[in-house]
């Protein structure tokens, strides 16, 4: 009890001193940067940070706190129609995972709601639909030495995507030099890969494997903003399962697919936002 009053005499000093102080920037597009530990609103938890993915087979959240909120009596609430679940919790280094594999239609409406011993927040999303990507095309070859355009479907219920990219170069023997990877966030339906990507002067071709994510909720740069109402900071997100295709740069001595682990959608925006 002693330590729990403790606590709320040191949020609410810190809410004072946060009246003083500038509104912390997130992370422009596509480039990760360093952000500010310390989120400052008014009428929020200023060192406490709700992020929530809500998609068709699985859903997550975490609540990034100093201190670490109580896992006994904290919870969070997903309900759509007359149709509801608590996520299953658990502690995890410094800060509180929460997890689900409910099956989940998409274009329904889901609210979400945490509560806590420092507080909560509460928001609603749409899981998108998925997307095809029409270029390249599946097996599809380009030369080296060129950008290379890369074209997929207008979602109309999506805020904006997430490209992830598996590159592999290999020799004229067909023997693997090297692999990169490469994402981004965008808005648009549209992203050209540059010619610089396939510059290994060792390299005969390269195998690419491209992920488009559609995504609802707050969009990846500079000044974007929670979508969740409470005393904690909440960023609510709603995906689907990704379009993939694989395509050559230069001619392949074997025409294959690699078959590749499908990114970790959640992890890149949880380090863009600077909480993890």
């Amino acid at each position: 009890m002693i330590r729990r009053l403790s606590q709320m005499l040191t949020a609410a000093v810190l809410a004072l001193v946060a009246l003083s102080l500038s509104v912390s920037t997130i992370v422009n597009e596509g480039c990760t940067v360093k952000t500010d530990t310390v989120f400052v609103h008014d009428t929020t938890n200023i060192s406490a940070t709700f992020v929530c993915f809500i998609k068709p087979y699985e859903q997550k959240a975490f609540l990034f706190s100093d201190p670490i909120a109580d896992l006994t009596v904290s919870k969070v609430k997903v309900e759509w129609d007359t149709n509801s679940f608590d996520m299953v919790k658990e502690l995890d280094d410094s800060y509180l995972f929460f997890f689900h594999a409910y099956s989940l239609p998409s274009r329904k409406t889901y609210k979400v709601t945490l509560t806590s011993n420092i507080g909560g927040c509460q928001g609603t999303c749409v899981i998108p639909d998925t997307t095809y990507i029409i270029q390249p095309v599946l097996r599809d070859t380009f030369r080296v030495g060129y950008d290379i355009l890369t074209v997929w479907r207008k979602v109309q219920n999506a805020s904006f995507y997430y490209l992830y990219f598996y590159i592999w170069s290999f020799n004229n023997a067909g023997y693997e030099l090297s692999s990169i990877t490469a994402d981004t966030f965008v808005v648009d339906t549209t992203f050209t890969l540059p010619a610089s990507f396939f510059s290994n002067p060792s390299a005969a071709y390269y195998d690419v494997g491209l992920y488009v994510f559609t995504l609802t909720g707050p969009v990846i740069r500079a000044g974007a903003t929670s979508n969740m109402q409470g005393f904690v900071k909440g960023f609510l997100y709603g995906g689907n399962t990704p379009a993939y295709t694989y395509f050559y740069v230069g001619t392949p001595l074997i025409n294959r697919v690699t078959s590749v682990t499908e990114p970790d959608v959640e992890n890149a925006i949880l380090k863009r936002l600077g909480v993890k």
